[in-house]
Protein backbone atom coordinates (compact mmCIF):
# COMPACT_ATOMS: atom_id res chain seq x y z
CA UNK A 1 0.00 0.00 0.00
CA UNK A 2 1.25 3.45 -0.78
CA UNK A 3 0.64 5.88 2.04
CA UNK A 4 -0.11 9.51 1.18
CA UNK A 5 2.65 11.98 2.05
CA UNK A 6 4.71 9.29 3.80
CA UNK A 7 8.44 9.67 4.16
CA UNK A 8 11.55 7.93 5.42
CA UNK A 9 13.96 9.47 7.89
CA UNK A 10 16.71 8.44 10.28
CA UNK A 11 15.89 8.74 13.97
CA UNK A 12 18.48 8.42 16.73
CA UNK A 13 17.60 6.73 20.00
CA UNK A 14 18.24 8.92 23.04
CA UNK A 15 18.96 5.77 25.09
CA UNK A 16 21.34 3.85 22.82
CA UNK A 17 22.52 6.59 20.46
CA UNK A 18 21.91 4.27 17.49
CA UNK A 19 20.20 5.61 14.38
CA UNK A 20 17.42 3.63 12.71
CA UNK A 21 15.62 4.13 9.43
CA UNK A 22 11.96 4.98 10.18
CA UNK A 23 8.77 5.51 8.21
CA UNK A 24 6.73 8.64 8.90
CA UNK A 25 3.04 8.22 7.98
CA UNK A 26 0.63 11.15 8.38
CA UNK A 27 -2.36 9.81 10.32
CA UNK A 28 -5.08 12.08 8.93
CA UNK A 29 -3.88 11.87 5.31
CA UNK A 30 -4.11 8.07 5.43
CA UNK A 31 -7.26 7.64 7.55
CA UNK A 32 -5.43 5.72 10.25
CA UNK A 33 -7.12 5.10 13.59
CA UNK A 34 -5.65 5.80 17.01
CA UNK A 35 -6.98 4.01 20.08
CA UNK A 36 -5.72 2.52 23.33
CA UNK A 37 -4.14 -0.38 21.40
CA UNK A 38 -2.06 1.84 19.10
CA UNK A 39 -2.40 2.89 15.47
CA UNK A 40 -4.42 0.72 13.08
CA UNK A 41 -6.16 0.72 9.74
CA UNK A 42 -9.69 -0.52 9.01
CA UNK A 43 -9.86 -3.13 6.27
CA UNK A 44 -12.78 -4.62 4.35
CA UNK A 45 -13.07 -7.69 2.14
CA UNK A 46 -14.97 -7.66 -1.15
CA UNK A 47 -16.12 -10.95 -2.71
CA UNK A 48 -13.94 -11.84 -5.69
CA UNK A 49 -14.39 -14.61 -8.24
CA UNK A 50 -11.46 -13.74 -10.52
CA UNK A 51 -9.11 -16.53 -9.49
CA UNK A 52 -9.91 -20.06 -8.45
CA UNK A 53 -8.38 -19.99 -4.94
CA UNK A 54 -9.07 -16.33 -4.02
CA UNK A 55 -12.37 -15.54 -2.32
CA UNK A 56 -12.06 -11.84 -1.37
CA UNK A 57 -9.98 -8.74 -2.13
CA UNK A 58 -8.86 -6.61 0.81
CA UNK A 59 -9.04 -2.81 0.67
CA UNK A 60 -9.01 0.02 3.20
CA UNK A 61 -12.40 0.76 4.74
CA UNK A 62 -13.66 4.33 5.20
CA UNK A 63 -16.51 5.99 7.05
CA UNK A 64 -19.74 6.34 5.08
CA UNK A 65 -19.27 10.12 4.93
CA UNK A 66 -15.72 9.82 3.53
CA UNK A 67 -16.72 7.14 1.03
CA UNK A 68 -19.75 9.16 -0.18
CA UNK A 69 -17.48 12.18 -0.69
CA UNK A 70 -15.17 10.20 -3.01
CA UNK A 71 -15.63 10.19 -6.75
CA UNK A 72 -15.98 6.87 -8.57
CA UNK A 73 -12.49 7.41 -9.97
CA UNK A 74 -11.05 7.84 -6.45
CA UNK A 75 -12.83 4.69 -5.25
CA UNK A 76 -11.45 2.66 -8.19
CA UNK A 77 -7.97 4.05 -7.56
CA UNK A 78 -7.85 2.70 -3.99
CA UNK A 79 -5.13 0.06 -3.86
CA UNK A 80 -5.83 -3.63 -3.29
CA UNK A 81 -3.93 -4.51 -0.13
CA UNK A 82 -4.24 -8.28 -0.41
CA UNK A 83 -6.61 -11.17 -0.81
CA UNK A 84 -8.14 -14.06 1.11
CA UNK A 85 -7.37 -17.56 -0.10
CA UNK A 86 -9.43 -20.71 0.28
CA UNK A 87 -7.76 -23.11 2.69
CA UNK A 88 -6.07 -26.04 1.02
CA UNK A 89 -7.89 -29.32 1.42
CA UNK A 90 -5.90 -31.95 3.24
CA UNK A 91 -6.66 -35.62 3.48
CA UNK A 92 -4.65 -37.31 6.24
CA UNK A 93 -2.40 -40.14 5.16
CA UNK A 94 -2.92 -43.57 6.67
CA UNK A 95 0.45 -43.21 8.41
CA UNK A 96 -0.49 -39.87 10.07
CA UNK A 97 -0.90 -40.22 13.81
CA UNK A 98 -2.25 -37.81 16.37
CA UNK A 99 -1.86 -37.88 20.13
CA UNK A 100 -2.97 -35.82 23.09
CA UNK A 101 -0.56 -33.04 24.15
CA UNK A 102 1.92 -34.31 26.70
CA UNK A 103 2.89 -32.74 30.04
CA UNK A 104 6.66 -32.73 30.63
CA UNK A 105 8.53 -32.34 33.89
CA UNK A 106 11.50 -30.00 34.35
CA UNK A 107 13.95 -32.81 33.56
CA UNK A 108 12.11 -33.61 30.30
CA UNK A 109 10.37 -36.84 31.28
CA UNK A 110 6.76 -37.32 30.20
CA UNK A 111 4.27 -36.95 33.07
CA UNK A 112 1.14 -37.83 31.11
CA UNK A 113 -1.43 -36.19 28.85
CA UNK A 114 -2.60 -32.63 29.49
CA UNK A 115 -6.23 -32.76 30.54
CA UNK A 116 -6.97 -29.48 32.29
CA UNK A 117 -9.51 -28.01 29.91
CA UNK A 118 -12.00 -25.65 31.61
CA UNK A 119 -15.05 -27.37 30.06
Amino acid sequence: MRFKNAGITMLTSSKTGKAKKCVIIPIEDNDLLINEHGVSINLIGFPYDGKEMQTHLIKQSFTKEKRDAMTEEEKRALPILGCVWKPKEYTPEVSDTYSAPQQFSENGSVQGAIDDLPF
